[in-house]
């Protein structure tokens, strides 16, 4: 450290004491201003990075539920067109896996906060199950299992998909 010479009759200058203080405290507010400029940074990373996994979340689970959807179409559509009679139990079976699936998609939306995708799941895995849905796949297996292509075709036609 520096020897400070007084001399006799005269004042200490004030930047003696006076330079280092504002060093260090212009030192800890240009600290803080940083600090809370990477702060700030970091939490509009992080929202980024949430707004951008929720919508591939989003892309994700719907392309999941459109999928099991067209499964579930497929089935109805298998079992209307066989040739062999079937029952309701069958049918529940064959179609079983799309519509859990499905829930499931409706679960998920509603843990990310999805309310408008969640209940659109929900409506589609009732329609799925709907028994009108249902009555007429077991009317057109009956018809076609029946051996009347006529009826089949016709009840095809009226009880489109």
């Amino acid at each position: 450290m520096a020897n400070v010479v007084f001399i006799n009759g005269s004042q200490p200058s004030v930047w003696i004491w006076l330079g280092p203080v504002l060093g260090l405290g212009g030192s800890i507010l240009v600290a803080l201003l940083a600090l809370g400029g990477v702060l700030w940074t970091n939490s509009r990373t992080d929202r980024r990075e949430f707004t951008k996994w929720r919508r591939d979340t989003l892309l994700r689970i719907a392309a999941e539920a459109l999928e099991s959807s067209l499964d579930a179409q497929a089935e109805y559509r298998i079992f209307a067109e066989s040739e062999e009679r079937r029952t309701r139990r069958e049918l529940r079976t064959a179609i079983e896996t799309s519509v859990r699936r499905i829930n499931s998609a409706a679960g998920t939306f509603a843990l990310i906060d999805a309310k408008d995708s969640a209940a659109k799941c929900s409506e589609l895995h009732d329609s799925l199950l709907s028994d009108g849905l249902e009555e007429a796949a077991l009317e057109i297996n009956s018809a076609r299992a029946s051996a009347d292509p006529q009826a089949a075709t016709n009840t095809l036609l009226k009880e489109s998909f």
